[in-house]
C-alpha cells in the first residue's frame, strides 16, 4: 500500500450489484486491486497479512471480506465504502437466487422473517 494514498475498500454486501462495481474498479485499478471474495467472518489477520505482501503497491480491495469491522478495518488509511438495497427486494432477490442455485428453502413468508435487516447485520458484523 503506498502510504500517499488511502486504501480504498468495497464491502460488497450479497445481492447490491457487487459484481458490476467490482468489474469497475478491476478495469481502474487492474493490477492494484485485490477481490476479497471470502466470507469476513472467516478472514483473518494471517490472510490479510499474506494479502498486503502479494500485493505491495494495492490501492484498492473489493469484497465480502472488506468489512469494517475486520483486518482491512484496522488500516488507518482506508475509504470504505458500500451499496445497499431495497430491504424488500433484496430478500426476495436473494430468495429467488438460493432457489435457482437448488437449495431447499422454507415458504417464503417463514424464510423472509428470518433474513430480514441482514444488511444491517452484516454491517454490523452480526
Amino acid at each position: 500500500m503506498n502510504e500517499t494514498e488511502p486504501l480504498l475498500a468495497f464491502d460488497h454486501l450479497p445481492k447490491t450489484a457487487g459484481q458490476t462495481i467490482r468489474k469497475l474498479l478491476r478495469n481502474y485499478f487492474g493490477p492494484h486491486l485485490c477481490d476479497l471474495q471470502v466470507s469476513p467472518f472467516n478472514f483473518t489477520h494471517p490472510d490479510w497479512t499474506l494479502v498486503k505482501k502479494l500485493y505491495p503497491n494495492l490501492r484498492c480491495a473489493s469484497g465480502h471480506a472488506c468489512a469494517t469491522w475486520g483486518p482491512v478495518g484496522e488500516v488507518e488509511s482506508a475509504r470504505f465504502f458500500t451499496f445497499v438495497r431495497l430491504p424488500v427486494s433484496r430478500v426476495i432477490s436473494n430468495y429467488q437466487y438460493r432457489l435457482a442455485g437448488g437449495k431447499y428453502l422454507e415458504e417464503f413468508p417463514v424464510w423472509a422473517s428470518k433474513n430480514s435487516n441482514s444488511q444491517v447485520r452484516r454491517l454490523a458484523g452480526k
